[in-house]
């Protein structure tokens, strides 16, 4: 049902009725937020991503020969700018680090010093994922944040399949070195 809305919506679109495309604006600004905020940390920024890619996404939404290709689309529009903001913006993004863990759900009925448990670790995760390489980096907010499949981010990136698994097994590697390397540090790791 939701996927026949969506193509009725991209089809509206093409031929004009603004009211559909606002309807699909809402329905994705969302998401194309999160994952720029994944992918640059940086709140203004991810805004102007989010203003970038449907500005993008209605002049050119006449070209999408697919319906079902539309969000694969959104999305490699979203990864293209973002990429564009880091090479504008080549001065490394200042993080919030209180603000970063509120992307992860946290259990509201946990006790504190369990809610800041989780949230030191999901500060210590941002901080790991932030210092990959930007190819591996995309893998990781894709599939874990996003829920996409390798497939869809294959599509997204223009890459096969096969780049994608080596690129998530490389970031989940390098991330897990990370962090043993800094549990080694603090005397926690056995």
């Amino acid at each position: 049902m939701e996927k026949k809305l969506i193509e009725k919506l991209i089809k509206k679109s093409i031929d004009g009725d603004e009211r559909a495309f606002r309807e699909l604006y809402d329905k994705y600004k969302g998401k194309i937020f999160k994952t720029a905020y994944l992918m640059l940390r940086d709140e203004k920024g991810a805004e102007d991503i989010v203003q970038e890619v449907f500005i993008t996404v209605y002049k050119k939404i006449y070209k999408l020969k697919y319906a079902e290709a539309f969000e694969s689309w959104l999305y490699k529009i979203t990864i293209n700018r973002c990429n564009e903001y880091f090479r504008k913006n080549s001065k490394a993004v200042v993080t919030d680090e209180e603000d970063m863990y509120q992307i992860y759900d946290t259990d509201i009925y946990a006790q504190p010093d369990e809610r800041l448990l989780t949230e030191e670790r999901n500060q210590q995760l941002d901080r790991k994922i932030n210092s990959l390489s930007e190819k591996l980096k995309t893998c990781i907010i894709l599939f874990y944040y996003n829920n996409m499949t390798i497939k869809q981010i294959a599509d997204i990136l223009g890459c096969s399949e096969g780049t994608v698994k080596s690129r998530l097994f490389k970031a989940k590697r390098a991330i897990e070195k990370k962090l043993n390397t800094e549990l080694v540090k603090e005397g926690a790791y056995i």
